[in-house]
C-alpha cells in the first residue's frame, strides 16, 4: 500500500494501548514506511483524540515532537510560578518578629541544609541515618520536626495540625501551605516551634539533656512571651538590644 506525503485521515482506525503503544507503532511505521511527516500526523491524531498521555509524546508543540524552545517554555513558567510562592513565604518568614538566629534556622530547614543524621549520611560522613531518640526511623527533615513521637507531641501541645492533604509534598511546600493558611502570630509559633526541635535535638545529643514534647512546647510558649514583654517595653527595638537578650 503506497501512501502520500500527507497526514492520514481518521479513517486509519487504529486502536493502540498505552503499554503497547510503542510497539505497535514501531510495527505499523516498518509495515506500511510511514514517511516522517505522515508518521508525526498520526502521533498528532493519537494524542488529540485519547484523554491519556504517552510518554512518546510532547505536549509543547502541536506536532508532539520535543523542542528545546518549548521545553525551555514550560520550565520557566513553571519556575515563575513556584518563584511567586516561594518569594510570598520567605517575605512572610523574614517579617516575623523574631531573632535572627530563629528565622536563619527555618531558612536553613526549608533548604534542607541543616546537618541532620540523613544528610550527613548522603554525605558519607555518617555511618547510621537513624534517629537517636526514638529509633524508629532515618532522621530526615520530615521526620525530625514532623513524624518523631517527640515532635508530634510538641505539636498536639501548641494545637498544630500539619495538612494531612500534603503529607506526600516536599517540605519547604507544606511550610508555604501552613503560612498560607494560618494567621501571622500562629507562624510565628510554627516558626519558633522548628527552631526549638533543633535546639531541642543537639541539646540531647551533645548535652545528653533529654526534654518531651510537652516540655519543648511549654519551652516555645514562655519563650513566644518574654518575646512579647521584651517588645512591649521596648516597641522599637533595634537587632543590638535582641542579640543582647538571647546571649542572657
Amino acid at each position: 500500500m503506497q501512501f502520500m506525503n500527507h497526514r492520514p485521515r481518521v479513517s486509519l482506525n487504529f486502536h493502540f494501548t498505552q503499554p503497547k503503544m510503542n510497539a505497535q507503532f514501531k510495527s505499523l511505521e516498518t509495515r506500511h514506511r510511514f514517511s516522517r511527516k505522515s508518521r508525526r500526523g498520526i502521533k498528532v491524531y493519537f494524542d488529540s483524540r485519547s484523554n491519556r498521555s504517552f510518554p512518546s509524546i510532547w505536549r509543547g508543540e502541536s506536532t508532539g515532537e520535543y523542542s528545546v524552545r518549548s521545553g525551555y517554555k514550560y520550565l520557566h513558567e513553571g519556575q515563575n510560578q513556584l518563584q511567586i510562592n516561594y518569594k510570598q513565604f520567605y517575605k512572610r518568614l523574614w517579617n516575623l518578629e523574631l531573632p535572627s538566629k530563629i528565622k536563619i534556622t527555618i531558612w536553613r530547614c526549608s533548604r534542607n541544609y541543616l546537618p541532620n543524621y540523613s544528610n550527613l549520611h548522603y554525605k558519607r560522613l555518617m555511618g547510621l541515618a537513624t534517629c537517636r531518640r526514638c529509633h524508629t526511623g532515618a532522621e530526615t527533615r520530615e521526620h525530625l520536626f514532623r513524624d518523631c513521637p517527640v515532635a508530634k507531641e510538641m505539636w498536639e501541645k501548641l494545637n498544630i495540625c500539619w495538612p494531612s492533604s500534603v503529607a506526600n509534598y516536599d517540605f519547604l511546600e507544606v511550610l508555604i501551605t501552613m503560612f498560607e493558611s494560618h494567621s501571622i502570630s500562629k507562624c510565628r509559633m510554627i516558626t519558633c516551634a522548628l527552631w526549638a526541635i533543633w535546639a531541642n535535638r543537639n541539646r540531647f545529643l551533645h548535652e545528653g539533656e533529654s526534654r518531651s514534647g510537652s516540655q519543648v512546647a511549654d519551652f516555645v510558649l514562655n519563650y513566644l512571651k518574654e518575646l512579647d514583654d521584651l517588645n512591649h517595653f521596648f516597641p522599637i527595638f533595634e537587632e543590638p538590644i535582641l542579640l543582647k537578650y538571647e546571649q542572657l
